[in-house]
């Protein structure tokens, strides 16, 4: 499935989304307990979630630093609040995570099989490749309603958070980034249909860059 999303929409989606449903992350922002490599496409810089009632589907996406797949198994998961989640690695060693509620999961292997987790009932949906974009530094997922279904919360107001595993290391050490930060963010609800997530990624890049030249 390909969607796409004007400048002009996307500014316009910007100015009436909740707060940080659009996640810029600062670049080289990773967290002080990650043990491994610090590859650039392991680094967040702009996260987003989607939710099209017209197609029932969301569509979960982000921009790394660097091209994605450049660190040989890496991994990209979104978390995912459908209303039953909690702070699952604060008890975890090391804790991190405070802020970051989930009940499922969306795991993303560039070179293998994909797939989201009912972390309640531990169901496991595979997805199927065509669900998965890669392009550069942007990866971007779409998923079916029905597997992720509610738990008491409305589609345009499930939190979400995407963070990227490093390979060969286990437990919660492995996650490099959040993002956004200690927040699980309700996703837009697109009306119409948007057209394109590269232009829609494009569009916010040049916002953001926009945004970060004039500050400067």
């Amino acid at each position: 499935m390909h969607h796409t999303l004007s400048v002009l929409a996307l500014a316009s989606l910007l100015a009436t989304a909740p707060a940080r449903a659009f996640a810029p992350d600062a670049q080289n922002d990773f967290l002080p307990t990650y043990t491994g490599v610090h590859g650039g496409d392991l680094d967040v810089l702009f996260a987003y979630g989607l939710w099209n009632p017209g197609t029932q589907m969301f569509s979960f996406g982000g921009v790394m630093s660097s091209p994605v797949g450049t660190t040989t198994g890496g991994v990209y998961v979104w978390g995912i609040d459908r209303g039953a989640g909690t702070e699952r690695f604060v008890s975890g060693t090391p804790s991190v995570g405070a802020g970051v509620f989930f009940d499922s999961i969306i795991a993303l292997n560039p070179t293998t099989q994909s797939y989201v987790v009912n972390l309640l009932n531990g169901t496991t949906f595979t997805l199927a490749a065509s669900a998965v974009t890669i392009s550069g530094n942007t990866i971007v997922v779409d998923v079916p309603a029905v597997n992720l279904p509610s738990m008491g919360r409305s589609a345009d107001q499930y939190g979400w958070n995407l963070w990227p595993r490093g390979p060969g290391i286990s437990g919660n050490a492995a996650i490099s980034d959040f993002a956004p930060d200690a927040s699980t963010p309700p996703v837009v609800t697109v009306v119409p249909e948007p057209a394109s997530v590269a232009m829609m990624l494009a569009g916010a890049l040049a916002v953001f860059g926009i945004a970060a030249r004039r500050r400067n």
